[in-house]
């Protein structure tokens, strides 16, 4: 039975310019060619890169955030249905009556609604207005990686605190830039645990302490961020006195589903969707990206969110094709994997991780040895006897196609 619209040319509307936004608009615009699409964006600029925000171009960047966003850009669709409502924020929803209500005052009718709107840094209880001995940052658009150029510099204390990809990637970065850092050690246990298990994560700990990464714990940090000096005692023009300590957070996020408040939805973490990434509440409403909460394979169709890049090119692409279906057209199915893939670079080595590999409860050494990173290092995890993950560390592409190739008789074993 055919959908009824609001108008004969339906109109998508996308709530998130990031690359599952981005990738959903792509899909349907290739699929259907009766249709205009939205896409609202809070940032200024266009789809970018956002994984390279915390990696090396930073060190040779010459101008500011406009340059940095051009760097990293995406190319943009110029298709004549798509429209970009840049700088603007969603402030609410209208799901039963298909409506947003913009920051500009502006109500649009949508016939379709993507909900890509990512997620925000969790940050401390302590501002940078409460703490005088650290200038505290946190890193996730452009406009916050051209600041962190300037603010890092040789020589200059940084201090961070997380133990996931972006806190690792940030103390790689300061490092190359000549800072003193130090990292925070969390009760959780050592940077990366979670992704890469016990063993290799301490691994790679002995690896930063090389590089000259100290570790600190939380305790210290609390105390010293309670401590409430003045930051212009600490930052003394030619009196000896050192400036203030960067502290760079990366200690989770927050998914931007406030807007969808009122509504009657499941967002107690993200948006809940099935397994083709549509909100069952309400019809022609679908979510894509970090803010959608979908069950994994690798962790017994428990759901969650799935912070990762290819995550969130996926679930677009998957978003997009159900929307497709939705409006009536033949879209090239655009399958979505629950398998979790994520690769990094840190302090040289490359990191490779899918599955869920903090579901398992044993591991084994495929190839290598964790003690010698230098020469690479494979290993498998199990849950109840079950792989569940498969984690490579190495210098460059060392050791990458195995891992390929073991990372893809796990997603096979995980359909």
């Amino acid at each position: 039975m055919m959908n009824e619209f609001v108008r004969d040319c339906p109109r998508v509307c996308i709530v998130g310019s990031g690359i599952s936004g981005y990738r959903a608009a792509r899909q349907i615009l290739r699929s259907y060619d009766n249709v205009e699409v939205v896409v609202i964006g809070e940032e200024l600029y266009p789809t970018y890169s956002r994984p390279g925000l915390s990696k090396g171009i930073l060190l040779d960047l010459d101008e500011g955030t406009a340059d940095l966003a051009a760097q990293l850009s995406v190319p943009n669709l110029t298709d004549s249905r798509l429209q970009w409502r840049l700088g603007r924020r969603v402030l609410s929803a209208h799901l039963s009556g298909r409506e947003l209500c913009l920051d500009s005052g502006e109500r649009l009718e949508y016939d379709v609604l993507v909900i890509a709107s990512g997620v925000r840094p969790r940050e401390s209880g302590f501002a940078a207005t409460r703490c005088g001995r650290h200038e505290h940052r946190v890193l996730r658009d452009v406009g916050d990686a051209a600041a962190l150029h300037h603010a890092l510099r040789k020589g200059r204390r940084v201090v961070v605190r997380g133990n996931g990809f972006i806190a690792c990637e940030m103390a790689s970065l300061a490092i190359a830039f000549g800072c003193e850092v130090s990292m925070v050690e969390s009760r959780s246990g050592a940077p990366l645990r979670r992704v890469v298990g016990e063993r290799l994560a301490a691994s790679i700990r002995e690896r930063m302490r090389a590089y000259g990464v100290s570790f600190r714990d939380v305790e210290s940090l609390v105390d010293s961020c309670s401590d409430r000096v003045a930051p212009a005692a600490m930052t003394g023009s030619g009196s000896g006195v050192r400036e203030r300590a960067l502290m760079l957070e990366a200690i989770g996020s927050v998914p931007n589903v406030e807007w969808l408040s009122g509504n009657g939805i499941d967002v107690s973490d993200g948006v809940l969707v099935d397994g083709d990434l549509r909100c069952r509440a309400y019809e022609g409403v679908f979510a894509a990206g970090d803010v959608a909460r979908y069950s994994c394979a690798c962790a017994k169709r428990a759901t969650s969110r799935a912070e990762l890049w290819g995550s969130a090119v996926t679930s677009g692409d998957a978003a997009g094709s159900s929307v497709v279906d939705f409006l009536g057209g033949r879209a090239r199915r655009k399958s979505l994997s629950h398998i979790h893939l994520a690769t990094t670079e840190v302090f040289g080595l490359r990191v490779q991780t899918m599955g869920n590999v903090a579901s398992s409860d044993t591991s084994e050494v495929a190839v290598g040895d964790v003690d010698d990173l230098e020469s690479g290092v494979l290993m498998r995890f199990y849950a109840s006897c079950e792989l569940v993950g498969v984690v490579c560390v190495a210098p460059g592409g060392e050791l990458t196609q195995r891992f390929q190739k073991e990372a893809a008789a796990l997603q096979q074993k995980c359909r």
